[in-house]
């Protein structure tokens, strides 16, 4: 149910601000009520939704300024990863860092913007469990929800052809690869940034 609802944020299926009703949910989804309330109180936590007092709980709006600060600590955050990770990286992770970038591009092909937004992150989960940094990647995952949401509706905008986006991680992969911290962070944050 977590999953269903969330992609209809994502997609815009449900908008910003739309009162989501647990029992209309329930009736959409084919599920429990109880099932539908637990997936909005995880959907807050993720920040997709807010819950207001007497009113109920509303999907949030994503603002320019909510964007720059989570990606100003996405890069922060990443950068440490990234340096670490290239004194870590084993050929194998190098390897299906490769094959998610493989994944994404197929997904660009395809169109289909949430698959790439998925394969995306799961390519910088993958960085950060590369730096062999655990508390790194439990500051990283929370900020992924918020950032796929902000990267579907950015993407389409910046990306017109989605394959496109798949080769931006590409010089990443290199700079792990050659051992090189300090160009890794560089590389990094251009990407992100």
């Amino acid at each position: 149910v977590y999953q269903q609802m969330r992609a209809m944020i994502l997609t815009g299926i449900v908008g910003p601000d739309t009162r989501l009703v647990e029992l209309e949910l329930a009736g959409q989804v084919g599920t429990s009520q109880a099932s539908v309330r637990e997936a909005i109180q995880r959907l807050e936590r993720d920040g997709f939704v807010e819950r207001r007092p007497r009113l109920g709980s509303f999907v949030t709006r994503v603002s320019p300024e909510d964007m720059h600060e989570v990606l100003e600590i996405r890069v922060a955050i990443e950068r440490v990863a990234a340096r670490r990770a290239a004194t870590r990286i084993t050929p194998e992770a190098a390897a299906e860092l490769r094959a998610v970038v493989d994944r994404m591009r197929a997904a660009g092909h395809a169109r289909d913007l949430v698959a790439v937004t998925e394969q995306d992150l799961d390519f910088h989960r993958r960085v950060c469990l590369a730096a062999d940094h655990p508390a790194l990647l439990r500051a990283w995952t929370p900020l992924s929800t918020q950032v796929q949401r902000f990267m579907v509706i950015a993407q389409p905008h910046r990306y017109p052809d989605l394959a496109v986006l798949a080769d931006t991680h590409l010089p990443i992969v290199d700079v792990l690869e050659r051992g090189e911290p300090e160009a890794a962070m560089a590389v990094v944050s251009a990407h992100i940034e």
